[in-house]
């Protein structure tokens, strides 16, 4: 019988053809709290790159509200110039799916970063419900030491920055960390081998004299 649900994005299955997963949204890098330095290392080390200024800074230049580019961004000439339609909205993100429409996130990086990034709000990092990427990308760790952490992640929870620094030699700044937010992705998928229908929301699971949970964002496919 199953009691609880993990939230780490471990896909969990209901009943045949019927599955869930749940994502903590600080094991996640957030679009809307916009911390680049964890985004330009997770495009770097998915990429296998030294550098990845100009997505992220055509990232800030498509969020922010003037017309002015940084060094290796990108506003409306960039993209008139590679003749495309559309031109940076100026305004934060308003769906994830928007990040693909931007210059040095277009030709298959977003696609392949994207489970990684989310809308939802976080509010620390919780190492404990993270993905590989997502540990690398935030601790600046490599492959060993990412495998020292998750050992001992697989016995107990990692609950302090002691013991991260014990583990990595990497600190976590803030006290918000090590525990999960009250904003979940979940994704109930439909169908086997191949999905026929999903749903993906975001919920704020915190309850309140009108609803035991709020919707962030909602989308079925």
């Amino acid at each position: 019988e199953l009691k609880s649900l993990p939230v780490n994005g471990q896909a969990i299955q209901l009943s045949e053809g019927l599955r869930v997963r749940i994502q903590d949204s600080n094991g996640m890098l957030s679009l809307t709290s916009l911390h680049t330095v964890p985004i330009e290392r997770l495009i770097k080390n998915t990429e296998n790159v030294n550098y990845a200024t100009a997505p992220v800074n055509s990232l800030l230049d498509w969020s922010d509200a003037d017309g002015l580019k940084r060094i290796d961004g990108a506003e409306a000439f960039d993209y008139s110039a590679q003749g495309l339609p559309y031109a940076p909205r100026n305004f934060p993100l308003q769906y994830k799916d928007e990040a693909g429409f931007i210059k040095g996130f277009d030709k298959g990086l977003y696609g392949r970063i994207k489970d990684d990034l989310t809308m939802l709000p976080s509010f620390g990092f919780n190492p404990n419900t993270a993905s590989d990427a997502a540990l690398m990308a935030v601790l600046d760790i490599n492959r060993e030491s990412l495998q020292t952490l998750k050992e001992f992640m697989s016995q107990m929870p990692i609950i302090s920055n002691n013991q991260l620094f014990a583990l990595t030699g990497r600190k976590l700044t803030g006290e918000d960390n090590f525990f999960s937010s009250p904003f979940m992705e979940v994704i109930v998928e439909a169908g086997a081998p191949k999905v026929i229908y999903s749903i993906r929301a975001g919920l704020n699971v915190v309850q309140n004299e009108y609803a035991p949970y709020g919707v962030v964002f909602w989308s079925e496919e």
